[in-house]
């Protein structure tokens, strides 16, 4: 018998005027996943290209199914604040493993004025300062990325946007047998960043019978 656990934090902008029913609906909807706005998967472009190149602009085009703002519910839309981008090895004789890292939103990355520099997963300021990085790139853990409060916060006042997440996860009990299993724990939260840059939120737990 073993322990599986899982969570995966969802990052999502909405305008200030929809911030309450945003936080509403994501914390209506953070014990189903499927429907809370994903991080979006770019690939087929190199690392450099986001944001500016005829490749990215290919990807955003309409009949890619591409938006910026994602519908959550009636009027209510929200931006995916990071990108996943992946690039796997197939032929590519010059990759010993596949890449998979967290990169800003164009948005993001457009508003922060960052700019990649040429190391794999971070972005940094016009004076080289790094303001956002997936840490999973130098340190054992999930990929993710952070961003400096300081960079982050006068992006997020300008654009009179809010920064908000969404927690999902679950607690398994795993056995061979499964009529002594107890069920599973499902978890569901939501988190907003503050206007002085402090992280609150709660979250909350559900047993569920499903083995």
């Amino acid at each position: 018998m073993g322990v599986q656990q899982l969570h995966v934090l969802h990052s999502v902008g909405g305008t200030e005027a929809d911030f309450d029913k945003i936080l509403g609906v994501l914390g209506s909807r953070s014990f189903q996943g499927s429907d809370i706005p994903e991080a979006r998967g770019l690939g087929g472009l190199f690392l450099g290209e986001p944001c500016w190149s005829p490749c990215y602009e290919w990807q955003r085009l309409p009949f890619q199914g591409y938006s910026e703002w994602v519908p959550l519910g009636a009027q209510l839309d929200v931006e995916p604040a990071v990108a996943t981008y992946y690039w796997e090895t197939g032929f590519d004789c010059s990759l010993d493993n596949s890449v998979l890292v967290h990169i800003p939103s164009c948005d993001l990355a457009t508003g922060m004025d960052l700019r990649w520099v040429g190391t794999l997963g971070q972005y940094c300021s016009a004076d080289g300062r790094v303001l956002a990085l997936d840490p999973s790139i130098r340190s054992p853990g999930p990929s993710s990325l952070l961003a400096r409060l300081e960079a982050l916060q006068p992006f997020l006042a300008d654009s009179s946007q809010r920064l908000m997440w969404a927690l999902r996860g679950e607690k398994n009990v795993c056995s061979r047998d499964d009529t002594n299993r107890p069920g599973r724990l499902r978890i569901g939260g939501t988190y907003y960043l503050s206007s002085d840059g402090q992280v609150i939120g709660k979250h909350r737990t559900i047993h569920s019978d499903e083995r």
